[in-house]
């Protein structure tokens, strides 16, 4: 696994890639993409950014290049040893070590069989061979085996030419020979049998030979035949590589291209894409299930979601409402409101067929007026205070008093702290602070305006 650089592929759409490494400056990190330096910014000590995406299946490289020329930190007699400065020192040979570590890991070494290896990588930038076993190129190849074919192919056919035109010569010579014989025979005004049966062996051979220029220019137009086959073969190879490389599942075939775009929309399209345009513009339609949504201040005009929807159904988180006419009524059930104000506790059982919270209960927030806060969801806390103490005569904070006499040699007093009255009792002087238990209104609270909730159910 390398040390100080990571590769990563590109999907046309991702610009986050992560740091893999420490490093002693943010300049020494650098972006590259199939080998090409990108511009990035930081998103965070280990998470960048690139300005625009990598394309689909490029190589994505973020790499640490620590300074290997000059050094980051130089030491001199008198000067105090700092924790920094040392470590700086440390960390620059320590990161130069790693990086050069991956290099020799990434490149071609010997291995345990005594074999350079690859590492299943291709070669590039390779130089055309000189000596009988130097590497070569695809390009190479693929053109000294064309012009050896070429090669090849060119002397059958100056071959099969020149063996043409030699069967042909002798074949001139024969017919000249056999003219000039039976120019003979003729002059001599009498031919016997045997000269005649000679001048029907000599004509038969003579066909013999015209035989032979015949099958002689066959095999020149067969050399033809070859270097086209050869031609055609080549082609063939090409029309099987492109073939590999298609791939049919990337395609729609004719009627699923029809089925997937109709030349024109049919009435049920039309009325489709009618209900979803009746969607996207009603805003009841599109909000999150199961979450407590603000939906009235009191503000004259507002209204609730409507409950005959068919896509959509809300409850108010209000008590009282599932009766006849009211606007829960037949989606909640086994309603209760229990305890005195201000701590009363209101819940609801959700009763919906087709609602992923069927059967779930449902907290009356309107009801109970229980704020909401973050973490631990569904627990109830009742109101509380948090104790506290301070002087009796603290400015700051001061409580009404009473003071009860009950006999001549002393006094009480106490202090009228709701719901009970606390006694310090005749020993004023020794009491330095008051423990407060809950005081103010019925219950403690910030300012606020009173809102309404409701909750999509379906």
């Amino acid at each position: 696994m390398p040390l100080s650089y990571a590769h990563s592929s590109g999907d046309g759409s991702n610009r986050l890639f992560d740091v893999p490494c420490e490093y002693l400056s943010k300049a020494h990190v650098t972006v590259r993409v199939d080998g090409v330096l990108v511009p990035f910014s930081w998103i965070d000590t280990y998470r960048l950014q690139t300005t625009t995406a990598p394309p689909s299946g490029s190589v994505v490289e973020v790499r640490r290049v620590t300074p290997r020329v000059d050094r980051l930190v130089t030491f001199t007699d008198g000067s105090t040893l700092v924790q920094s400065d040392l470590n700086t020192s440390t960390l620059q040979s320590f990161f130069l070590a790693q990086e050069a570590f991956d290099q020799g890991a990434a490149s071609m070494a010997v291995t345990e069989d005594g074999q350079f290896s690859a590492l299943n990588r291709r070669i590039t930038s390779l130089a055309n061979p000189v000596s009988a076993q130097d590497a070569v190129t695809k390009l190479w190849a693929e053109t000294a085996m064309s012009s050896q074919l070429v090669l090849a192919t060119q002397k059958a056919l100056d071959a099969a030419t020149s063996a043409a035109q030699s069967e042909a010569s002798a074949a001139f010579s024969d017919s000249r020979a056999a003219a000039a014989l039976a120019s003979k025979n003729a002059a001599a005004g009498s031919a016997t049998a045997a000269a005649q049966s000679e001048a029907n062996a000599l004509a038969n051979k003579n066909q013999t030979q015209l035989d032979r220029a015949a099958t002689a220019a066959d095999r020149v137009q067969t050399g033809l035949d070859r270097e086209a086959s050869a031609a055609s073969a080549a082609a063939a190879k090409k029309s099987a590589e492109d073939a590999a490389l298609f791939d049919p599942s990337s395609y729609y075939t004719k009627s699923q291209a029809d089925a997937r775009y109709p030349a024109k929309a049919d009435a049920a399209t039309k009325a489709q894409l009618d209900a979803l345009a009746a969607i996207v513009d009603d805003p009841w339609a599109t909000q999150p299930l199961g979450v407590p949504i603000p939906a009235s201040m009191g503000i004259a005009g507002t209204a609730y979601p409507p409950t005959n929807n068919p896509r959509y159904r809300y409850i108010i988180l209000t008590a009282g409402q599932t009766g006849s006419g009211g606007y829960n009524n037949g989606v909640l059930t086994s309603e209760a409101v229990t305890g005195s104000w201000p701590a009363i506790s209101a819940a609801a059982i959700i009763n919906l067929a087709g609602s992923p919270f069927n059967g779930r209960q449902v907290q009356l927030i309107n009801t109970s007026r229980a704020f909401l806060r973050p973490g631990n969801g569904g627990a109830h806390q009742y109101f509380a205070v948090q104790s506290h103490n301070h002087g009796v005569n603290d400015p700051g904070h001061a409580h009404g008093g009473v003071q009860n006499g009950t006999a001549s040699t002393g006094r009480s007093t106490s202090v009228d702290q709701p719901p009970a009255v606390f006694s310090f009792g005749n020993t004023w002087g020794a009491t330095t602070g008051i423990s407060i238990q809950y005081a103010g209104d019925e219950e403690t609270r910030p300012r606020n305006f009173g809102v309404d909730y409701v909750m999509r159910i379906k």
